[in-house]
């Protein structure tokens, strides 16, 4: 029995020589790189491990070496990768809830990118009623364009459904007759999402009408400018200004459109983003030019009724 034992510790003493040892209180999470939310965790729900991390391993996939930012974790005899960055090798997203210390991998990423063919005809429907929502889908927050279109049936706009991950191949699509966003029922997105999107009631979001932009700063330009438009009054007439979403030009710097409805109208604003010269994090909004989508002509929304 004791030369057993001296066996062993000369085993481990080699084993601590060539590899780091690694030991987290919070089990193997940190090698996974995630960012957990801080808090008070139940004494039972955390397990002490010894583990050892590996960077001389090499990973290979589908043939090709591949570098991973986190080194492989040995632990009771397994590998363990960094799922993060895996589940992005293999095309999947992984999201972590801390409110639920639940983790999503979502096997189904659909890139944002354009139609396959310009030259497909959409059923054309009518925009009614649109407004924007944060959706919560496999625990990820998207903000996404919903409308109705003459009937009880809700409609997303393509665009954000596919930021949401939700694959939209084969599905029917119609097309906006003001905007030429396509749009997908609800009735089809049944067919291919993975659960039900809850909407998101998260007292942080303020601009209900911004579909992708994050800098506060320019969030809060935006709202400054369209709370100064909102309601007002030049000679006789009375307008009223209600955006309904404000997207980032593609391959554009502070330049964005909005779609809002003019006294029942609905008008695209271009819209461009300066920084002010008095304070450094501060930012003007000015209009470039606006379209009425229901004439198709480039005019001003606030020019006298004729």
């Amino acid at each position: 029995m004791s030369n057993m034992n001296e066996n062993a510790n000369m085993k481990e003493t080699n084993e601590n020589m060539q590899r780091k040892k690694w030991t987290k209180a919070f089990g193997l999470t940190a090698a996974f790189g995630f960012v957990f939310a801080s808090g008070v965790y139940a004494q039972d729900a955390i397990q002490k491990v010894e583990a050892y991390l590996r960077p001389d391993y090499q990973i290979v996939l589908n043939g090709k070496p591949v570098n991973l930012q986190h080194s492989t974790l040995i632990y009771d005899g397994s590998s363990y990768l960094p799922l993060k960055e895996i589940g992005t090798l293999f095309g999947a997203t992984v999201n972590w809830r801390g409110e639920t210390n639940t983790i999503y991998i979502n096997s189904r990423l659909s890139d944002l990118q354009p139609e396959t063919s310009d030259n497909v005809q959409y059923p054309e429907v009518t925009m009614m009623g649109a407004y924007g929502m944060v959706l919560d889908y496999l625990g990820a927050k998207t903000w996404v364009l919903q409308m109705y279109a003459g009937s009880s049936e809700k409609y997303y706009r393509l665009d954000d459904v596919k930021r949401m991950g939700v694959m939209t191949d084969g599905l029917s699509k119609v097309r906006d007759k003001y905007t030429g966003w396509l749009f997908v029922s609800e009735k089809e997105l049944k067919k291919t999402w993975k659960a039900t999107p809850k909407t998101s009631y998260d007292p942080s979001w303020t601009h209900p009408y911004m579909s992708t932009e994050s800098d506060p700063n320019k969030l809060d330009a935006m709202e400054k400018y369209v709370k100064l438009w909102s309601n007002f009054q030049i000679g006789n007439q009375y307008y009223s200004v209600s955006p309904i979403v404000i997207d980032p030009l593609p391959d554009k710097t502070d330049e964005y459109r909005m779609l809002a409805s003019v006294n029942g109208h609905y008008y695209f604003f271009e819209l461009k983003l300066t920084k002010s010269s008095l304070f450094e994090d501060d930012y003007l909004v000015s209009t470039a030019n606006t379209y009425n989508l229901e004439t198709g002509k480039q005019e001003d929304p606030y020019s006298p009724p004729r």
